[in-house]
């Protein structure tokens, strides 16, 4: 007999007998599955009796929640903060930075926000909303050097609400060309 055939000759015959015991195996368990006692009868008032007996069962507890604490805001550094601002191609002015001072501005104090903006058409305007934990400002930017071409733009605020969790600034330059708005968010 050549070796390949003897090979396969004895896999067969091993799958065979693999085969036949779990065959036997599933047979003694199905009989003993089937095999189970038979139910004791019991009369009606046994059955009540049996009930009156239980204990009631036990309600499922209320779960309460538990508080988790809040995320600690992310930490920015003391004094002016800048934002280089980069655009793809676009109509409308260009804003290519974005100051804030002091960047870990707190309740009670002054933001003052400075943005440098240029355009092939004098900018006409820039406006901005400053979102705060709470609250959101509207804010009106005015040129304080350079030329309507490409200048300085700023404003300031007394800040009246926290920025610990949401300090975004959303801001839009207007020109002849278009509109443009850019997002810098310290904290979001």
């Amino acid at each position: 007999m050549l070796p390949g055939k003897k090979i396969l000759l004895q896999v067969g015959v091993l799958f065979l007998l693999i085969a036949l015991i779990v065959f036997i195996i599933l047979k003694y368990f199905r009989a003993k599955i089937i095999t189970t006692e038979k139910p004791v009868e019991q009369t009606a008032e046994q059955t009540a009796e049996n009930f009156s007996q239980a204990e009631p069962p036990t309600p499922t507890p209320t779960p309460t929640p538990t508080l988790k604490p809040s995320p600690k805001p992310i930490p920015l550094p003391p004094g002016k903060g800048v934002y280089n601002v980069s655009q793809g191609q676009h109509q409308g002015p260009s804003i290519s930075q974005v100051s804030f001072d002091p960047l870990d501005v707190r309740s009670g104090q002054e933001l003052i926000i400075t943005a440098k903006v240029a355009d092939k058409e004098p900018v006409t305007s820039v406006t901005a909303i400053l979102q705060l934990d709470k609250t959101q400002k509207n804010l009106t930017f005015k040129l304080i050097n350079g030329t309507n071409l490409s200048g300085n733009w700023q404003t300031s605020i007394k800040i009246d609400d926290t920025l610990w969790y949401r300090y975004i600034l959303i801001i839009k330059a207007v020109s002849a060309n278009g509109s443009t708005e850019a997002i810098v968010a310290p904290r979001s």
